[in-house]
């Protein structure tokens, strides 16, 4: 069973899967509740997970209990689960053949004459009604009520010097009791079990897997037989090799374009030197703050790397406008001035610069809605809330991610043109702030018309913008000095990202105020 939870919900995931276990404790059977995060903290990984490889089902099943065991004496973990406990009661029936043979049967016929008592049914024609086929079985079915005993008393016909002779199945066989496994999983034609663990709140993943992973090296397994690590250990350390890919990619692009703007291949290494420092200031913290290097920790050393990169390219930037920081388009053919030629003599004229936005907002909101609800639009939704489901599903995540820069790069760019051609000039500085403006936006239009749907989204993030500008606007009407707006930008931005919970605490704000001026 699948629980979606309130995105105005009080407690934490965690908190609930604690209420849920507390209290089912009464009920006369096993609950087991796993939760998901569509966070960062999916990260950091929730359990452990080791694949045995090989043939024996038995054997499997022996070594699956002692990985348990080593798995249990770890600190840190919970649950354990050694892939035996969902089994099927069998009854093996074992053929005494001298037995058999002295009443005319041997292996074969009796499993033969036993198989055909036992079968499923079996289609034999089919019969149409109203244009519409429907399958006729025939079946046995005194098999549906034979029980165990039945089954021992189940007679079987033999030949004995010509004559047929007539036993029962407990004259000539044995009878085992055992269990098997509910289902035989397989990897690469190898048969498989799992062991699996939770871990205990206060333990980190990564630090428990490896202990778990040192003991198992220490194990002998029979020969034939494999155990690897699996499950999270195996997702971060995935994750973490492609952060790794993608800080050398960003290095490697990085010095090439340095390259090309510097004219040598020693000059760009002084910069490249800066980012050395950026990690040491990056462990730095993780060892003053007690923090463990995890995958989370990996992606912010590749923002900061990008931090860097970002400040190195300011002199790349100069390059591409010509060695000059503002380039003056007064001269300049661009959109606005075509629509303020097709305007002219219009009841439209002087409005082209808002005509042109709202078509350029118009187009990109229609693109969004009918893009995000592709197949390609859903996979990057997808894995921005939770990767590993696009990996079960055969999607890569890296590829569409990498898709979804594009697009917003896409838009970057679209959104610098039209603002250069507007005020008929480029700044080298023309970007600060952006990022700032742009969460901002999205905070606000997340408060005023909640998570809705992909258009709601789309139109919250304008209406955002907007009233973000707003903001800017009367704040310059009342003569604010313009070394002030940056404390403007500040505030909206606290305030968009504390709106939210603001409005979820408020009735309970409220009720407090009450209760503090009624016992006044």
């Amino acid at each position: 069973m699948y629980v979606l939870l309130k995105e105005k919900k009080k407690h934490t995931n965690k908190e609930i899967k604690k209420e849920i276990l507390k209290k089912t404790k009464k009920f006369d059977c096993e609950v087991e509740v796993q939760e998901s995060s569509m966070d960062m903290s999916a990260l950091g990984g929730s359990g452990i997970s080791v694949q045995i490889k090989g043939n024996d089902l038995n054997k499997l099943r022996s070594i699956g209990k002692d990985i348990a065991q080593i798995v249990e004496d770890t600190k840190g973990t919970q649950n354990i689960s050694n892939g035996s406990e969902e089994t099927t009661p069998d009854l093996h029936v074992v053929v005494d053949k001298k037995k058999a043979v002295k009443n005319g049967l041997t292996v074969a016929t009796i499993y033969q004459q036993l198989s055909e008592k036992l079968k499923d049914a079996s289609e034999a024609t089919t019969i149409t009604i109203n244009e519409k086929e429907y399958s006729v079985n025939v079946g046995n079915s005194a098999k549906n009520t034979l029980t165990r005993d039945d089954l021992k008393k189940v007679k079987l016909t033999g030949t004995v010097s010509g004559k047929e002779k007539e036993v029962t199945l407990d004259q000539v066989a044995n009878f085992r009791n055992s269990d098997s496994l509910s289902s035989i999983n397989r990897n690469q034609q190898e048969r498989t079990l799992s062991v699996t663990s939770e871990i205990k709140d206060g333990y980190n993943v990564g630090k428990v897997s490896s202990a778990v992973q040192k003991k198992i090296k220490k194990y002998n397994a029979p020969k034939g037989y494999s155990i690897t690590m699996k499950g999270e250990m195996e997702s971060i350390q995935e994750t973490t090799g492609q952060i790794g890919l993608m800080l050398l990619l960003a290095v490697a692009f990085m010095y090439l374009i340095m390259v090309a703007q510097f004219q040598s291949l020693k000059s760009p290494f002084i910069i490249l030197f800066t980012i050395p420092m950026a990690f040491t200031g990056g462990f730095l913290g993780l060892l003053i703050t007690g923090k463990d290097l995890s995958a989370i920790a990996m992606i912010g050393f590749v923002m900061l790397a990008g931090i860097i990169v970002n400040t190195a390219l300011y002199s790349v930037n100069i390059a591409v406008m010509g060695g000059s920081s503002l380039i003056n388009m007064n001269r300049t053919t661009t959109v606005f001035t075509m629509m303020k030629d097709a305007l002219a003599g219009t009841p439209l004229k002087g409005r082209e610069d808002i005509i042109i936005a709202a078509i350029a907002v118009i187009l990109v909101i229609v693109f969004l809605v009918f893009f995000l609800r592709t197949r390609l639009g859903l996979a990057i939704r997808a894995t921005g809330n939770n990767s590993d489901m696009v990996k079960s599903s055969s999607i890569n995540p890296v590829f569409t991610t990498v898709i979804g820069l594009c697009v917003a790069n896409a838009f970057t760019a679209l959104s610098g043109c039209l603002l250069s051609q507007s005020q008929k000039s480029v700044d080298i500085n023309i970007g600060q702030g952006m990022v700032t403006i742009a969460l901002a936006s999205l905070l606000i239009g997340g408060t005023l018309l909640g998570h809705g749907g992909i258009f709601v989204r789309a139109v919250g993030m304008v209406l955002g913008s907007f009233i973000f500008r707003l903001v800017y606007t009367i704040a310059l009407r009342f003569n604010m000095p313009a070394f002030m707006l940056k404390l403007v930008s500040s505030v909206i931005v606290v305030l968009a990202i504390s709106g939210p919970y603001l409005k979820k605490q408020w009735p309970q704000i409220r009720r407090r105020m009450t209760h503090t001026k009624g016992g006044r």
